[in-house]
């Protein structure tokens, strides 16, 4: 397989899960599958093992309750070298209120120009395919360290001249349960606790439509736990299931922080994202990130942070993460 034959082939896999595999079979797959790639170099460090300890902008992804403890405004942005050449881009903003932090944010995944054939292999001309999901964020507390947030998100979907439009809400819920509260070193939030709890639940929504298949949005349960086992040393864990998919993933992620401006991680993923990428295209048994290892690096200084992050995709090349964030 050509490497632009491969690169339209992984496309239409992760961002529409249109395979013969689904159609001919009737199986329940989820579509819109970029939504399940993971944006932030410092949680994608950990694993992505960051819904119990978002608290940067990245938690406008994660779980938008971790917006809890911002009370300075946020911006953020993360470029990614993605597999077969693809691009993909996070960027947001978060603004303290009254009423709780307002946080907006958009995903963009683009494939670049792409040489068109029909059914008998002839050319028909080049066309582009990209991906889009913006969303608007809230945080309240729900009850004495309790909290909880919600992402109103608008999802569109573009292959050459067709296109696909939805819309999908997450939840979250933040816990805190307080132990010694010590200064932050690289969070942005002021205080750290002992122990953080978090539930989020994302892209909750109707049907898409591309052309005249009709697919359902990746719905994502997620629940995760961090903890504090000395100052400088954090480790979390996030257990997911997507039930459209019946696909469950175990993620780990530690973080170590030997000096203020200097934070090392390394994550583990068990059975995240399954494709059927593999010799057979009718097999759906392959396991793209399983038991896969990823690592990062951090810096933090004067409120200005720079991270770095790379996994490994096998076959398909590694990918690398950078994400620059600052407050004010």
């Amino acid at each position: 397989m050509n490497f632009k034959l491969r690169k339209l082939f992984l496309f239409l896999l992760f961002t529409l899960n249109f395979s013969p595999y689904t159609l001919w079979t009737g199986t329940g797959k989820s579509g819109a599958s970029f939504l399940k790639i993971s944006p932030g170099a410092r949680p994608v460090g950990m694993g992505g093992a960051y819904t119990a300890i978002s608290n940067d902008i990245n938690c406008l992804y994660y779980n938008p309750a971790g917006m809890r403890n911002m009370n300075q405004t946020v911006i953020g942005a993360m470029h990614t070298e993605w597999i077969a050449g693809m691009n993909y881009e996070f960027a947001g903003g978060i603004i303290p209120s009254k009423l709780g932090p307002w946080g907006l944010s958009a995903i963009y995944l683009n494939t670049g120009e792409m040489e068109g054939r029909s059914a008998d292999r002839e050319a028909t001309g080049n066309f582009t395919a990209n991906d889009v999901a913006v969303s608007l964020s809230h945080v309240r507390q729900f009850r004495t360290d309790v909290y909880f947030g919600t992402s109103l998100k608008i999802i569109r979907q573009t292959i050459a001249d067709e296109s696909a439009e939805g819309v999908a809400i997450d939840i979250g819920f933040g816990f805190s349960v307080l132990g010694d509260r010590k200064p932050s070193t690289h969070n942005l939030s002021p205080i750290t606790h002992a122990l953080d709890l978090g539930l989020a639940i994302r892209n909750i929504g109707p049907k898409m439509k591309f052309i005249e298949e009709q697919f359902s949005l990746p719905i994502t349960i997620t629940a995760g736990a961090g903890y504090n086992i000395v100052d400088p040393f954090k480790v979390a864990l996030d257990v997911s299931y997507e039930p459209i998919d019946d696909k469950k993933s175990v993620r780990l992620g530690t973080e170590f922080v030997p000096f203020g401006f200097l934070s090392l991680r390394a994550g583990y993923l068990i059975k995240a994202i399954e494709t059927i990428y593999s010799g057979s295209i009718n097999d759906n048994s392959t396991s793209l990130e399983s038991k896969g290892l990823s690592g990062g690096i951090g810096f933090n200084i004067y409120g200005y942070n720079l991270d770095y992050a790379i996994v490994p995709y096998r076959e398909l090349g590694t990918t690398h993460r950078v994400s620059f964030q600052a407050k004010f």
